[in-house]
């Protein structure tokens, strides 16, 4: 399991947007390498939160 958090630091109005348009070019990308190497098993979810976030 991974788990990636990103910060925009440019302020924007379309941040929520981009943040969508990214996850869909990455969905995009594995499901067109799934498809090109057959041995290649990976599962994928992206979940998008937008507001604070505590880690730790």
């Amino acid at each position: 399991m991974l788990t990636c958090v990103w910060r925009n630091s440019c302020k924007n109005n379309t941040h929520a947007f981009d943040a969508i348009y990214a996850s869909r070019e990455i969905m995009e990308f594995i499901e067109s390498y799934k498809k090109k190497v057959q041995d290649f098993k990976i599962e994928l979810r992206i979940g998008i939160h937008s507001g604070p976030v505590v880690a730790g």
